[in-house]
């Protein structure tokens, strides 16, 4: 698990020193390597505030954003493009601190970041308040971030990209319902110990009779209690079907956004 010292020692880290726009075409992200954690984290600032990092943490990965509006919940709605990219909508995972998101497909992410361009983040408004874009001048990483994937043990090139949903939100992706659920049990490795929540995201293939084969934990937070292999284990006698006729199953990917909640 990432300590909060650790998260809030990356952040400061990463605070020291703000990527300007007109900087940022010419550099590659900072790298920052902590053996003592098992961490290569890359790492870019910009003057708006808002920090990107692409961390692999104890053999986890994920990429996180710092310095949003505060959230409230678990989760929150973003819409996100990279380049020349369309805004598409995207379920982030919220942190410890309300101001820190955690994308819910992150090597994918990481992957377009990689290429760098304009990057836009738009958060909708509530209750009434207008919401918030940021639009950035995102610096290419040709081998900052790519050293973050493959010490993760994450592909540089990955043909499932094109193939996932994007917003990857609670439950199954679109279009498609459970014939038969998963059966999700807590990890024996959490049980009496203090970890209150947790979100996997796993993506699958599915096959013509509706099984789910091929599946990859995408993202686990907090990593190391085993969260993410219970969700694949439950996995293997689940089916989905279609909730449309016009929608065949055989050869597509599927996301699903388990949370777990320790009351």
């Amino acid at each position: 698990m990432q300590s909060r010292p650790f998260m809030r020692a990356i952040i400061a880290m990463a605070s020291a020193g703000p990527v300007r726009a007109q900087e940022a075409a010419s550099q590659d992200w900072a790298l920052v390597e902590a053996p003592e954690r098992s961490a290569v984290i890359a790492i870019t600032r910009f003057d708006n505030g808002i920090t990107l990092a692409g961390r692999c943490v104890n053999g986890a990965f994920d990429v996180t954003v710092a310095g949003l509006p505060p959230a409230q919940g678990y989760s929150r709605i973003v819409r996100v493009s990279v380049g020349d990219e369309e805004l598409r909508q995207e379920t982030w995972t919220v942190g410890a601190d309300p101001a820190v998101a955690f994308s819910r497909l992150p090597a994918p992410f990481a992957r377009r970041l990689a290429v760098g361009g304009k990057l836009q983040i738009a958060i909708p408004g509530t209750d009434g308040q207008r919401g918030t874009r940021y639009v950035m001048d995102l610096p290419p990483s040709p081998t900052t971030l790519e050293r973050t994937l493959t010490a993760c043990g994450r592909s540089l090139v990955d043909p499932r990209d094109t193939g996932l949903d994007r917003d990857a939100p609670d439950g199954l992706s679109g279009g498609l319902d459970w014939a038969l659920r998963p059966r999700i049990e807590l990890p024996d490795s959490v049980r009496g110990r203090y970890v209150t929540r947790a979100t996997v995201t796993t993506s699958c293939l599915v096959a013509e009779t509706g099984s789910l084969t091929d599946c990859v934990i995408e993202s686990e937070h907090p990593g190391g209690f085993g969260h993410g292999r219970e969700v694949v284990r439950s996995l293997r006698t689940a089916r989905v079907r279609s909730l449309t006729p016009e929608l065949a199953l055989g050869g597509q990917f599927v996301t699903f956004t388990v949370n777990f909640l320790d009351e």
